[in-house]
């Protein structure tokens, strides 16, 4: 998903570890969403979202019209069951 402005673009992709794909205890690749910035060339400033972890996976991000709030599916702890929709409120800028 993509800023209005498209500066800004969050995706999803595999949990990686120095290039490689890095899997869990039980063999499982979770997922990340990651967010970058576009460069003049290409995407730079690629970083991990905060609320990603090596113990369930985050992805399908969605961007509201505003730009303030980032839905996501995870199977995140405290959820209903399964994958559940999330949402992140971007923090105010001091």
């Amino acid at each position: 998903t993509f800023s209005r402005d498209f500066k800004t673009m969050y995706f999803t992709r595999n949990n990686m570890y120095k290039g490689v794909q890095k899997a869990d205890a039980k063999g499982v690749v979770r997922l990340k969403i990651y967010e970058a910035k576009a460069g003049p060339i290409d995407w730079m400033d690629v970083r991990e979202m905060p609320f990603n972890s090596d113990e369930y996976s985050c992805l399908h991000p969605s961007l509201s019209a505003d730009g303030n709030k980032l839905y996501f599916a995870s199977d995140m702890p405290g959820g209903q069951g399964g994958f559940d929709i999330w949402v992140s409120q971007r923090s105010p800028q001091g």
